[in-house]
């Protein structure tokens, strides 16, 4: 399955209901096979739109006397004994195995008591019809995006796994959360449950969304707070840590379906498919890269498929990738992130009779991000004495996930980017408040910054990649995300995750018969693969943002007297360069690749949603 909608408004009759309905699963149904799902009755309308991947009945599912519905998207694992209790109790079930209809009478028995030991990444709501209850639920980590609209005026409620399936209702009044955007420009994605809406918004992780008609509340049931943290790491934990990635291997092998691996050259992919491997579950692999001078991915992967016997099929950049794999992915993500285009050759290559992908998100997080490691001391420091602004600034900001990384002084994002008729928008103050508003959740806590990582980077940006752009064409599975491997992964003490040690320790452990340093050394060949015209490529595309910027109406909202020196260099750069096959790297790194990206972003968006910048 693949993703939900609704409109919940108690005044409107089901003539009202279903064109605005209908032009929310269209919006989502971004190819021609993928099949719509509507149900509409007075004061409300449910929407499905399905990839026929996994939970293929039609939706929404009900209880047989039909009062109580459900629409859900994703799958949920390892519920056999408490469907074995539902049984017991009398609850019948007319299909085998739908997540859907074991959730609803889950529901019915326990309320939402039982939600936290859902397993899977998933969405889901249930309408009762007699009591006019509507709850809206997802995961525990929040992977798989959900956004509402209540309108509390109009007593009206709109949710979807896409924005523009709300933000395009001819209703829709379109207030611009310009320090969402403060945010975003900043580090390239959003954090919390901000949009660049102030009254659309994103449903927290592990939430139960309410309303009963007239007040809407959202409660959590879970909170990675709720972790039990160890301190020291013990011997047999690595052993207890390889048997619960089995085990969510094991609970996620779907017979019938034809699965793949998204295989890159790192640790998380490759140790999904040793274990599939291990298990002997059928599966295929492809591989692309992304738009960068230099990759290692192609090669790495063909090693490791070539080692384990599994197919593999590389997918490269077509020629034109700026110009047209860019627009389509801002497009697809509603401009929610500034990554991921370059999965998109691979992902139409894809064949339709693939219905399964098996993601490693997350674990590069769980078992040691890069923020681990000794170099990283003094950032460390500064996040255990709290020094909340420093740390975000100087690491978070600069060092890590910036996407404007070019100047050094923390506030002259705010005095020379923008005119002054919209400075104030795009304080720096209030970005370090807001990503310092994640931090403090988790304060106290020794795996604070992967909790925190987890919620922002990884929610709100990575995420994005499975579950709206492959989600296209394939059902993802994350297990890494396995609610058992993960409590465990997460309460194993920070020292043991300094340097991707553990993360190492794991692949080794899968699979010793394949020592990976030998076998990468027996080929005697380089891993890294060279793109020298990318950085020409890049330059040159930077040169048409800047004309883009300079001839629209964005630009009155910008600092001309700032940015039009810098535009003219670049572009004198980019007429010495275009006919050269590379770039020397000290005049790449004097063009202004890290500012006109965000101020482009900025202004596509505002002309696609018809904003007035200025």
């Amino acid at each position: 399955m693949s993703r939900i909608c609704g409109v919940i408004a108690p005044h409107l009759r089901r003539d009202a209901i279903r064109p605005i309905l209908q032009k929310m699963t269209l919006s989502m149904q971004h190819e021609p096979w993928h099949r719509i799902d509507e149900w509409v009755d007075d004061g409300i309308g449910l929407g499905h739109t399905s990839i026929g991947a996994v939970n293929e009945e039609i939706q929404p599912i009900s209880t047989p006397d039909r009062r109580r519905l459900i629409i859900s998207a994703g799958k949920i694992f390892a519920y056999e004994d408490r469907k074995r209790e539902l049984l017991e109790k009398g609850y019948g079930f007319r299909y085998s195995d739908n997540d859907a209809e074991f959730v609803l009478h889950l529901e019915q028995e326990y309320g939402t008591t039982k939600f936290r030991e859902l397993n899977g990444v998933f969405v889901f709501a249930i309408w009762d019809r007699e009591k006019k209850e509507f709850i809206l639920v997802n995961d525990r980590y929040g992977l798989r995006p959900l956004y509402y609209y209540f309108d509390e005026a109009k007593n009206m409620l709109l949710f979807a796994s896409e924005i523009k399936a709300i933000s395009r209702q001819p209703f829709f009044d379109k207030k611009v959360d310009w320090d969402a955007w403060n945010v975003f420009l900043r580090l390239g994605f959003l954090v919390g449950e901000d949009t660049f809406y102030k009254n659309i918004r994103v449903l927290p992780e592990a939430s139960v969304c309410r309303f009963d008609g007239k007040k809407l509340t959202i409660n959590n049931y879970w909170s990675y707070n709720e972790i039990q943290e160890k301190d020291s790491f013990d011997e047999g934990d690595i052993d207890n840590l390889v048997f619960f990635f089995k085990q969510a291997i094991k609970r996620r092998v779907i017979p019938n379906k034809k699965a793949c691996v998204l295989l890159s050259g790192g640790l998380d992919s490759r140790g999904i498919a040793i274990e599939l491997w291990n298990q002997k579950a059928p599966f295929v692999s492809y591989t692309t890269r992304k738009f960068a001078s230099a990759d290692t991915d192609r090669k790495t992967a063909a090693f490791v498929a070539k080692t384990l016997g599994i197919e593999n099929t590389y997918c490269d950049l077509p020629a034109d990738f700026l110009e047209t794999m860019e627009p389509k992915k801002n497009a697809l993500l509603d401009y929610e992130s500034d990554e991921h285009a370059w999965l998109l050759p691979l992902i139409d290559r894809l064949p339709q009779d693939i219905k399964i992908n098996y993601d490693g998100i997350g674990q590069d997080v769980m078992c040691g991000p890069k923020f681990y490691s000794s170099k990283n001391s003094n950032f460390q420091q500064l996040l255990k004495q709290r020094n909340y602004e420093d740390f975000i600034y100087n690491y978070y900001y600069l060092k890590q996930y910036s996407f404007l990384k070019w100047s050094k002084d923390r506030y002259a994002f705010d005095r020379v980017i923008f005119s002054s008729t919209v400075r104030k928008r795009f304080s720096t103050d209030v970005f370090l408040e807001k990503v310092k508003e994640q931090l403090v959740k988790y304060e106290n806590r020794q795996n604070q910054y992967i909790y925190f990582h987890l919620t922002t980077h990884t929610r709100r940006e990575i995420s994005l990649a499975p579950f709206q752009l492959i989600l296209n064409k394939a059902e993802t599975l994350c297990p890494y995300y396995d609610n058992d491997y993960c409590d465990f992964l997460l309460s194993l003490p920070v020292s043991a995750k300094f340097d991707q040690r553990l993360r190492k320790q794991l692949v080794d452990s899968m699979q010793p018969a394949f020592n990976w340093e030998d076998i990468f050394k027996s080929e005697q060949n380089n891993l890294t693969l060279h793109y020298p015209d990318v950085e020409r490529q890049q330059l040159c595309r930077i040169s048409q943002m800047e004309d883009y910027l300079l001839s629209s109406n964005a630009m009155r909202a910008f600092n001309a007297a700032y940015l039009l020196p810098r535009f003219m260099l670049d572009h004198l750069f980019a007429f010495i360069f275009r006919h050269k096959h590379s770039l020397p790297r000290e005049v790449y790194k004097r063009s202004h690749f890290w500012l006109v990206p965000p101020l482009f972003f900025l202004a596509q968006w505002s002309h696609a949603e018809g904003i007035e910048l200025g």
